[in-house]
């Protein structure tokens, strides 16, 4: 390898890089809060792209096939209102199409759950029967659950607040 200055450059650059990853793996914690008020910050603005890329195609269809002989301004405001009453409708048709079959796949899954743990109870007592030494094994484990789970709780509890939260 030769050292010359576009070489040196390089590995200066590779240092460099390699010294601001290990400072953001280090204090991942502030990455995350900064990464989390940044999208809090460009939320507005990408809400609002968002609402205009969705009121634009029926915006364009509807400047396009009404007509009015004088005022555009007037065209455009009424276009305008149109497509938002269009969009809000269709918006509204689906949510009273999709959450009535949300709530009974929820209801459905619900009424599973104790169905699947009675079957697995039966699986897991055919197996112990099979295999004695599982048992015997795991009764030998010292597992604290009420610790594990009290630490499941929190981490599901905080996991949402890392990415999720307001600036």
């Amino acid at each position: 390898m030769n050292l010359n200055r576009e070489n040196m450059i390089r590995m200066m650059q590779l240092i460099l890089f390699t010294v601001v990853v290990l400072a953001a793996a280090l204090n991942y914690n502030r990455v995350l809060l900064l990464l989390a008020r940044g999208i809090g910050l460009l939320f507005p603005f990408l809400l609002g792209a968002a609402v205009a890329f969705v009121l634009n195609v029926p915006m364009r269809f509807l400047e396009r096939h009404i007509h009015f002989k004088e005022n555009s301004r007037l065209k455009r405001l009424v276009c305008m209102v149109i497509a938002i009453v269009l969009v809000f409708t269709v918006l509204g048709v689906v949510i009273l199409l999709v959450v009535p079959e949300i709530t009974r796949t929820v209801r459905t899954v619900a009424e599973q759950i104790p169905v699947f743990f009675s079957h697995l109870q039966q699986w897991a007592n055919v197996i112990f029967v099979q295999y004695p030494e599982l048992l015997e094994s795991i009764n030998r484990a010292s597992i604290d659950w009420g610790k594990m789970v009290e630490e499941l709780a929190g981490f599901i509890h905080a996991a949402p607040g890392i990415c999720c939260r307001p600036p």
